[in-house]
């Protein structure tokens, strides 16, 4: 199962991939806890039998009329919750399951509001109605408020400078987000993705293919010469 907006590590394998796509707005709906499951593999009888309806609807999908497709997406939907959502467990999994819908809900209200000059602990621990000593212990595993909120803006940073239709002068940028100046974004964007603003501008995106395809080596190779990889998938989704 994997969130697409978390981050995601794959080995780099050759690999058959028959993958579903389900917008968050329904999954959020349907499913109670699903960010719980980021990353983990569903087993069992519940995994197989959802992988099994997978299967089916790749067999099936092109006699399908384009009016099937609400009937066919409510179901998909109904049986995905039957089969994957968490189930009743200790108070542990109980608690694993609020902190992951906690987390969800602060990680949208951060990406709104990137640009706030105060967002930092105590905003945030006012929209979540939490304390500070929650908040810090929901964002230690991921190297504290802080660090998280200066990942994100650099994120949102980076995707403007990839973006043909951005214009501003980078240090304007930067103190949009909350650097106090070039020198430090700098520093900081440096240490993230290993390459500069400048370079990321120059580049318009093809670093972020490579951080995300692996092996820059790999790359000089373009399909069909070399079999496609996840990264070059999911860039081309985004054309």
């Amino acid at each position: 199962m994997i969130d697409l907006a978390q981050p995601i590590e794959l080995p780099l394998a050759p690999m058959h991939c028959l993958c579903i796509f389900i917008p968050r707005d329904m999954i959020d709906t349907a499913i109670k806890g699903f960010a719980a499951l980021h990353g983990q593999v569903v087993s069992g009888a519940r995994g197989r039998i959802f992988a099994d309806h997978m299967k089916v609807l790749a067999r099936q999908a092109g006699g399908l009329a384009m009016e099937d497709g609400p009937a066919m997406a409510d179901s998909c939907v109904a049986l995905m919750r039957a089969c994957l959502e968490p189930r009743g467990g200790t108070g542990e999994e109980t608690r694993s399951v609020l902190d992951a819908t906690q987390m969800g809900r602060a990680r949208c209200f951060i990406d709104a509001h990137l640009a706030a000059p105060d967002l930092g602990p105590d905003m945030l621990s006012d929209c979540l109605a939490t304390s500070r000593a929650a908040l810090y212990r929901l964002f230690r595993p991921v190297g504290g408020v802080a660090r998280f909120i200066q990942q994100r803006r650099l994120q949102r940073i980076h995707d403007l400078l990839c973006s043909p239709d951005e214009h501003r002068r980078i240090s304007e940028i930067a103190l949009t987000y909350g650097f106090a100046d070039e020198a430090s974004f700098s520093r900081a964007f440096k240490r993230e993705y290993g390459y500069t603003a400048r370079d990321a501008r120059a580049q318009r995106g093809l670093q972020r293919v490579e951080r995300l395809a692996g092996d820059p080596e790999r790359l000089t190779l373009s399909p069909p010469d070399r079999m496609m990889m996840w990264g070059d998938w999911i860039t081309k989704l985004a054309d």
